[in-house]
């Protein structure tokens, strides 16, 4: 598992030339399934449009580099339905309450785990003030707002 953190601002280099595409800009999770779909490139030389890694793209996720077979695996926001959807819904994770089907606030997410081989969001950790923080598994989870 991979904490999402450590994901943001990694370099994404192509196996077949060995060159640095870009680096890892944020994170698009699709609320629906609890998965990082996509993860958002950026690059300096690129001016115009959006450009995203597909997560079912990323060949490896290590501690020094997210690894994509070349750099067409790269695309425009606006040739993926799916990442134009995510993109425009703004689901963060990080900063968001937890709440119980009971309507009691259980804290604020301050970070979460992504699963290197397939993007799932395994557990999330929820800091609520003058307690200690705490990992709630994925599988507690119903639904994921915006707010």
């Amino acid at each position: 598992m991979k904490r999402s953190q450590e994901l943001i601002g990694m370099p994404i280099i192509s196996i077949m030339d060995g060159k640095e595409i870009g680096k890892v800009k944020n994170l698009l999770v699709n609320p629906a399934s609890g998965v990082v779909d996509f993860l958002t490139v950026h690059n300096e030389r690129w001016t115009l449009g959006i450009k995203v890694l597909p997560f079912a793209h990323v060949g490896g996720l290590g501690d020094y580099a997210v690894m994509t077979e070349n750099e067409s695996s790269v695309i425009d926001l606006s040739e993926d339905t799916l990442a134009n959807e995510l993109k425009a819904k703004g689901i963060q994770i990080i900063d968001s309450k937890v709440i119980t089907t009971a309507g009691q606030l259980l804290g604020t997410v301050t970070e979460y785990y992504v699963n290197k081989e397939n993007g799932k969001i395994e557990g999330y950790v929820v800091e609520k003030e003058g307690n200690e923080p705490g990992v709630l598994a994925s599988a507690f989870i119903i639904t994921i707002g915006k707010e």
